[in-house]
């Protein structure tokens, strides 16, 4: 060996003696990524956001983001959108999980679908003039093996909730006004 020659002369010898070091860690990386990709179904992903704009927002919530207000109604909202009907409805519709109609009860698929589709909601930074101009987002979320069939689920229920939203403010001014003409 040359006399301070460095490491590289020796780097085929050491990595020849060290050979079962390089060659199973790397069969069994090789490995479990094929059964990865072969065992691990594809999901895909649909978002949408919706902004509560701060002047619909009661000042119970616009002023100090209740918590525990704004869960509730994301609850109540996500429990009628996500009612055993309009789900079958949009599984018919769009064709879902075609695969486990055929060998698992309905309720499960619907417990399946209803795991899902998430709605959460989070508070959103305006920029604008006021110093605490904040208002809520909700997420919608719905996972599926494709997507197109996810994006038209989310649209189908962005609109349920907005058509939701629609009803209960016309309840809301038919109330108003009956009591306003019974005053």
């Amino acid at each position: 060996a040359p006399e301070g020659g460095g490491f590289l002369p020796y780097m085929p010898t050491v990595l020849w003696q060290r050979r079962w070091w390089i060659v199973i860690p790397s069969f069994v990386g090789i490995a479990a990524s094929l059964a990865a990709v072969i065992l691990i179904p594809p999901r895909d992903e649909a978002n949408a956001v919706m902004l509560v704009e701060s002047s619909e927002l009661p000042k119970a919530i616009a002023g100090d983001f209740s918590d525990s207000l704004i869960e509730r109604r994301i609850a109540a909202i996500k429990q009628r959108v996500t009612s055993r009907p309009d789900l079958v409805e949009l599984i018919n519709r769009h064709g879902l999980y075609a695969k486990e109609r055929a060998s698992k009860p309905l309720s499960d698929i619907i417990d399946k679908m209803r795991d899902n589709i998430t709605l959460t909601p989070s508070t959103v930074d305006l920029p604008s003039s006021g110093a605490n101009d904040r208002t809520v987002a909700f997420n919608l979320t719905f996972g599926y093996s494709e997507a197109p069939p996810a994006q038209a689920v989310v649209q189908d229920l962005m609109d349920r909730i907005l058509d939701l939203d629609a009803t209960g403010n016309l309840e809301q001014a038919t109330n108003t006004a009956t009591f306003l003409g019974d005053q």
